[in-house]
């Protein structure tokens, strides 16, 4: 009975020394970030250790012109972060034996250009198809607000020769995103966003996820805006159609998390054999929709959102369990030095 009557109490003790380890970290992250600048940065952010989330606060406004503060539940575009998305659907596919990430991208599309015979699936993903990105094509900028199919925008790159022989290079870019866009549509007979809500947001729960279309009206809704000369003016206006597969989505924090932990319960979403596909960055540092790099010897899988009015940043560090998701309504807020700061508050700790 002494016996475990002294584990409990070491137990007991521990626990109580997580926990004001906790309530230190946060408050250095709240100290920190409300420091920063309100015209730099509002938005969400949430900070996780395993299931526990040890941090989440929101700031400054989902809406200025009606007033509604950012909140839990405010939901964000994440840019470049739908490119995850969008590589976890091509990985169930994979699962399913629908397709292969070695096969070549002609076998999923019409009329497919020579100079694309060589490139496979698993080049898409990483960034090595050499295809040209299409926001670098002429007249790109003058056609965002127009409405578009992933037909119309694979006709624009279709032709154009590649910047490199697939497979040398890294270049990251959207092309070949809306390209698997494409493949996911074609392969399941569905539209990209109602594959993604039946293979990922509806099995996980992800009630807060989707593609944010053009004309969707909806709940808790966080506008995007630009900052000049201090004042809040909104953002560019951009079609959803055009970015659809490569920045389309839009997300909650809570939902990201949710994503994060089911990618790291082996078999919930993918297969373990996939799941070490998708987070193997190769020799490039990049993987089937996220970037592989390290921070202070500790793997990092992660990603950048960047779209018009929205900046945003996901990190884990599987090492320590660590959750780190920054999502902001303002074009240029520093997300990447945001969560650096925040990584390095809660590793110290």
């Amino acid at each position: 009975m002494n016996k475990l009557l002294l584990a409990l109490f070491w137990v007991s003790l521990a626990s109580g020394h997580l926990c004001a380890q906790d309530a230190t970290v946060k408050q250095e992250i709240s100290t920190y970030l409300e420091g920063l600048d309100p015209t730099t940065f509002m938005g969400t952010v949430l900070v996780a250790k395993g299931d526990t989330v040890i941090f989440s606060e929101s700031y400054g406004n989902a809406s200025w012109e009606h007033n509604i503060k950012n909140s839990s539940e405010t939901k964000y575009l994440i840019g470049s972060i739908t490119k995850s998305h969008t590589a976890l659907a091509i990985a169930i596919l994979a699962d399913q034996g629908k397709l292969g990430f070695d096969d070549p991208i002609c076998n999923y599309l019409q009329d497919c250009p020579n100079a694309w015979k060589p490139i496979t699936i698993h080049q898409l993903l990483n960034h090595t198809s050499g295809i040209v990105d299409l926001i670098r094509t002429q007249g790109f900028f003058q056609t965002i607000t127009l409405p578009t199919t992933l037909e119309n925008s694979l006709k624009r790159i279709r032709d154009l020769p590649l910047n490199f022989e697939p497979g040398t290079r890294f270049e990251y870019g959207n092309s070949g995103y809306l390209i698997a866009a494409y493949i996911i549509e074609n392969t399941t007979g569905m539209p990209y966003d109602e594959f993604l809500g039946k293979a990922i947001y509806g099995p996980l729960e992800m009630r807060d996820s989707g593609y944010a279309s053009t004309g969707l009206v909806l709940e808790n809704r966080a506008w995007g805006y630009q900052v000049k000369n201090g004042k809040f003016l909104r953002a560019q206006y951009m079609d959803m159609s055009i970015p659809i597969g490569a920045g389309s989505q839009y997300a909650t924090a809570n939902d990201l998390l949710i994503l994060n932990r089911a990618l790291n319960s082996p078999g919930k979403l993918l297969s373990e054999k996939t799941a070490k596909k998708v987070f193997d960055g190769g020799e490039f540092g990049y993987g089937y929709g996220f970037y592989i790099e390290e921070f202070k010897g500790k793997k990092v899988i992660q990603h950048m959102g960047d779209i018009f009015g929205f900046g945003s940043y996901l990190s884990y560090i599987p090492e320590e369990d660590l959750f780190v998701c920054v999502l902001s309504n303002v074009q240029g807020a520093p997300v990447r030095e945001i969560k650096e700061k925040l990584v390095q508050m809660t590793l110290d700790r």
